[in-house]
């Protein structure tokens, strides 16, 4: 099965040397697609400096030219300095952003492989995401990480909701630094913004998260589909930790809860640490997981028990196991069938989950254990992935079980 793609955007002065440690944290579980423009990654700060910059010496040489000259020549040539800076100045910056934003709709259709790729964009990047969203009429984002955004507050995200793109996780840092500068020449710049710092306008559908380990409180009223998550971040923090992609950006684009997805690491590993002394501890914590209703476990977030959802996975497999799950009938036998297997299977999915959790986190890996077989067991740390084998992996072990009596 063809992984998903994941399109990774660079900001100013830079040529994605954050891309490595995105893409080590990203690529067991996404095909990675790297995009690049030449227009910014060299003086990148300093092209974008000078807008501002040149337009204040517009102003201050028409000033003085209005100071020093006295009467109407004076005036005239105020008006012409400033009109002349001003006009190149604007003209240079078109024609830059114009390239940059040529370089990346030509890539961004070349990676994307006519399907709704997920986005992780930076700074400058998320300028011209946001210029995919709003002017890409043929191209469909999955779902958009931005980091350092400098897109404006207000930008209509709710207009493009649904055909352009699934939802939004901006990740805001009141040290954002570049943000700060953007707000301060904003009028200036007026295609930018500080939402990388103050985050896009809250609505019925943005929604501000101030604990990005709690649930959204505005969710419950109406579903957002944008969130600024405060981090407390500089311009580039999330970028270069890594701990924070695997933590908060990877069940994000697992359409999983982050609190969620790393209770279920967590558990996981606990459980299969248990000896045959801790039965009453293993238990307690075996039933609570049990129990427990996950979003993650029904399509429209819900949420039901894992045993409810392993059910559902092994009476697909053994109705029809190499066709749509989703359009499975099984009978009342293979119903009971998946019943009695299903605590196995869990039991299965939490050693799935741990030896993941593990082989993300070891530096030492045991000898023999090579770069695919790595990545298949890191795979497992998405808890959608790891039951999937653990219903596999139990309807095979059942039949072989069947065969041999």
């Amino acid at each position: 099965m063809a992984q998903d793609i994941v399109i990774l955007v660079h900001g100013v002065d830079s040529t994605g040397v954050w891309y490595e440690a995105a893409k080590a944290a990203l690529s067991p579980h996404f095909d990675c697609k790297l995009i690049r423009y030449i227009e910014y990654e060299r003086w990148g700060k300093l092209k974008v400096a000078l807008d501002p910059i040149l337009a204040i010496l517009g102003i201050a040489v028409g000033s003085l030219a209005i100071a020093f000259l006295n009467g109407f020549l004076g005036i005239l040539l105020g008006i012409l300095s400033f009109f002349i800076i001003c006009t190149a100045n604007v003209r240079a910056r078109y024609k830059r952003v114009k390239l940059a934003q040529g370089d990346f709709q030509k890539d961004v259709y070349t990676a994307s492989a006519d399907s709704a790729a997920h986005v992780i964009a930076h700074s400058f990047g998320t300028f011209l995401v946001g210029f995919a969203v709003r002017e890409l009429h043929h191209l469909r984002f999955g779902r958009i990480i931005v980091a350092g955004c400098v897109l404006p507050r207000d930008f209509p995200w709710t207009e493009h909701h649904g055909h352009k793109f699934d939802s939004v996780w901006n990740d805001k840092g009141a040290r954002d630094f570049i943000g700060l500068l953007v707000r301060i020449f904003g009028r200036l710049m007026p295609d930018l913004g500080d939402s990388g710092r103050r985050g896009f306008k809250v609505s019925a559908s943005i929604h501000n998260v101030e604990n990005p380990w709690s649930d959204c409180p505005a969710c419950k009223q109406s579903r957002g589909i944008v969130h600024n998550v405060s981090h407390g971040f500089f311009h580039s923090t999330a970028l270069t930790t890594r701990g924070h992609i695997e933590k908060f950006w990877l069940p994000f684009l697992w359409s999983i809860p982050p609190k969620e997805c790393n209770d279920v690491l967590d558990w996981s590993s606990r459980l299969v640490r248990f000896t045959p002394d801790q039965k009453e501890e293993f238990e307690t914590m075996g039933s609570e997981f049990c129990e427990r209703l996950w979003t993650w476990t029904s399509s429209d977030h819900s949420g039901r028990t894992v045993i409810s959802y392993l059910e559902a996975l092994i009476a697909a497999r053994l109705t029809k196991p190499c066709v749509d799950f989703r359009r499975s009938r099984p009978n009342q036998a293979t119903k009971r069938l998946a019943t009695r297997l299903a605590p196995i299977a869990v039991r299965r999915m939490w050693k799935l989950v741990a030896d993941g959790k593990e082989a993300r986190t070891s530096l030492n890996h045991p000898s023999g254990v090579g770069a695919i077989d790595l990545s298949e067991l890191i795979k497992m740390t998405n808890p959608k992935h790891a039951a999937q084998a653990a219903a596999k992996w139990v309807v095979e072990w059942d039949r072989q079980k069947r065969g041999r009596n």
